[in-house]
């Protein structure tokens, strides 16, 4: 099964035929790695390539075969935004500027009602330009209206594990497991549990949260701060974070750029984004979708800062930006994570970076500047 085609039923994995070993050290040895998933170094790049996928469904934001966690307030558009992951992403579009792979994709709904959540999926059709859904590869599942009365976790880990799907988004993950919230080692356990859904099938999970009711206050806001500091204010415990594989945060923007800053961490790769993405609307004044926002020097709102960036050339190295814009390390860095936030510089590899078309060019957007 492709990430192509639609969903069918699945076909089971064939048994693991027999061997001929001759030395029972051998022997033991395989019987051990398949039973108990051991490789030799040299050969675990072999089983890494035939995993039923190992590259990104979203390129650079979210990878496949793994678990992972979006935390935001109550009331800023999470809803809202993992609807647009979910459509995009079945439909092959780009998400927030960022290509996608086209895959198979199941949103289960505890949150939103059954009309609230078909016109979050319309809305979400016409922002992203498509005359009628992706044939076969999304399905919504407003939980809502399911009328069965023993919906548990383990149904619905049954029921997604069936369809296979290349993405999973369960919307929220208080209503999804309660308990995960309350104890690291549920979280832990529960994590595990989806772990082995994603390594069968390749599957990306990923678990919409809350902040805890009452944050802590006076710590940074997400565009200047730490983030997985940041992080550190969903409710719960603290294995929701520390066990998942790619942790995304999003806000409302406290110097007021764009609608919402979406920032995240991934567990081996370190940090991604920030993006300042703005919220679009129809011409009956609805809601639609999200955007990059458009980037402008302005936004810096910083002359010392908008001088240095004017100053750097259209490629630069961490060292040519530290010397123009005449800072230590530290500030330089928070400079440059400035630019990238605001869709004003791209990073290109390890201490290099470009400057984006749009800083050149009014009207266009990041993601449509990428595209020149």
């Amino acid at each position: 099964m492709t990430s192509s085609q639609p969903f069918t039923r699945p076909i089971p994995s064939p048994e693991p035929g027999p061997t001929s070993v001759e030395d029972p050290g051998a022997e033991l040895f395989e019987q051990y790695t398949k039973g108990y998933g051991m490789y030799l170094a040299g050969e675990y790049g072999q089983f890494i390539r035939k995993l039923p996928h190992t590259a990104f469904l979203v390129d650079g934001f979210l990878p496949a075969s793994s678990v992972n966690i979006l935390v935001g307030d109550s009331g800023i558009g999470k809803s809202a935004l993992a609807y647009q992951l979910a459509l995009a992403t079945a439909a092959g579009k780009p998400f927030l500027g960022m290509p996608t792979r086209k895959s198979k994709v199941v949103i289960v709904d505890y949150e939103n009602s059954p009309v609230d959540s078909h016109w979050m999926l319309e809305q979400q059709r016409k922002h992203l330009g498509l005359v009628k859904y992706p044939a076969g590869s999304l399905i919504v599942w407003p939980v809502q209206n399911c009328p069965s009365p023993d919906l548990t976790t383990s149904v619905v880990e049954k029921v997604v594990r069936q369809f296979a799907a290349d993405l999973v988004i369960l919307d929220s993950l208080r209503s999804f497991s309660p308990e995960m919230e309350k104890e690291n080692s549920i979280a832990v356990e529960q994590i595990k549990r989806l772990r082995v859904m994603t390594a069968r099938h390749g599957t990306a999970v990923l678990l919409v949260h809350h902040v805890r009711k009452h944050s802590v206050r006076h710590r940074a806001p997400l565009e200047e701060g730490h983030v997985l500091d940041w992080l550190m204010r969903s409710a719960g415990c603290r294995a929701l974070i520390n066990q998942t594989d790619v942790r995304l945060a999003a806000a409302l923007p406290d110097n007021g750029n764009g609608d919402l800053v979406l920032r995240g961490h991934f567990r081996t790769r370190g940090e991604i984004g920030p993006f300042t993405i703005a919220r679009k609307w129809d011409d009956s004044g609805e809601p639609t979708g999200y955007d990059r926002a458009e980037a402008t020097v302005a936004m810096l709102d910083n002359p010392e800062q908008e001088a240095a960036f004017l100053a750097l050339g259209e490629s630069f190295h961490f060292k040519q930006a530290r010397m123009i814009y005449g800072k230590q390390g530290q500030a330089t860095t928070r400079f440059l994570h400035k630019l990238i936030r605001l869709g004003l510089a791209s990073k290109i590899g390890r201490g290099e970076y470009r400057k984006n078309e749009v800083a050149q060019n009014a009207g266009l957007t990041p993601e449509t500047a990428s595209y020149q």
